[in-house]
Formats: C-alpha cells, sequence, structure tokens
C-alpha cells in the first residue's frame, strides 16, 4: 500500500470568505476532502494527519502549504 498523503488548498469565494480545504487519500481507491472556514481547525485537523503518518504532497492547485504549524 501506498503511504497516506494529503494536499491542502485555499479558497476565497465571492463574500470574501475564506476556504481551507484538504484532499486526502486514505488508500488506492478512497479519497476524501473536508473545509474548514476557522484556522484553528485547519491546523489542529493537519496535526491529526501528520501523527497518522499522512505525507503532504504538492498539486498543480498547490505551490506551498498555506500555513506552517
Amino acid at each position: 500500500m501506498k503511504a497516506k498523503t494529503y494536499s491542502v488548498r485555499k479558497h476565497c469565494n465571492q463574500g470574501n470568505k475564506t476556504f481551507f480545504i484538504i484532499d486526502y487519500k486514505v488508500n488506492e481507491r478512497v479519497e476524501k476532502q473536508i473545509q474548514f472556514t476557522y484556522l484553528e481547525h485547519y491546523l489542529q485537523f493537519t496535526d491529526l494527519l501528520k501523527e497518522a503518518e499522512y505525507k503532504e504532497v504538492l498539486t498543480k492547485q498547490n505551490n506551498s502549504t498555506i500555513i506552517k504549524a
């Protein structure tokens, strides 16, 4: 089984609301997505992913991590 991975994007809607979007891959067949509007929740979730040995990967939509904790 491949290593568990995740990627992060930031999105602002027309109402100037910021969303932190995390796409993570559970295994080869299962991908999930979660969105946060609060920075604290985003940081807590990425910390949990790191504890679960997920590795961050860069995507075409993402040149770097939004926030380094």
